[in-house]
């Protein structure tokens, strides 16, 4: 909302099938629940196209509000890229694109896709360390 987003779309696979799609969901429904802004959750398959999720986005996004859409991993993420730049939309201004999983393409994509990255063989390894400890 700082960034005077009004609308929020998730675009997510199955969220009940990992536990990290499902506490992403319900983190993003919680965070915009609190600003009050209206929200659209859309689960899509494995194998939807990025056309189809052009499609999916044409009806939820209002041409007269500042829309942010967020994916919940990087595969859903490139996929949404390339839906939002198949609509055409004015990326930051119209529609803004956000995601996590911070692969390499995300760093010279334009327009521009704001990253969350999750250090995950830094936290895996720390994990570990615990682990043992707690054997030892």
């Amino acid at each position: 909302a700082q960034k005077g987003y009004d609308d929020f779309i998730l675009v997510t696979e199955d969220p009940n099938l990992l536990i990290a799609r499902l506490e992403r969901k319900n983190g993003f429904k919680d965070a915009v629940d609190k600003l009050k802004r209206k929200n659209h959750i859309e689960v899509i398959e494995e194998d939807t196209t990025c056309e189809a999720i052009a499609d999916i986005l044409s009806s939820k996004v209002d041409n007269n509000k500042k829309t942010l859409v967020f994916a919940t991993n990087g595969k859903t993420l490139q996929k949404v890229f390339r839906a939002i730049n198949l609509k055409g939309w004015d990326v930051p201004n119209k529609v803004g694109i956000m995601g996590f999983d911070d692969w390499d393409w995300t760093l010279y994509a334009t327009p521009s896709v704001t990253t969350i990255y999750q250090p995950t063989y830094e936290e895996g390894k720390y994990a570990t360390k615990l682990l043992i400890e707690m054997i030892e």
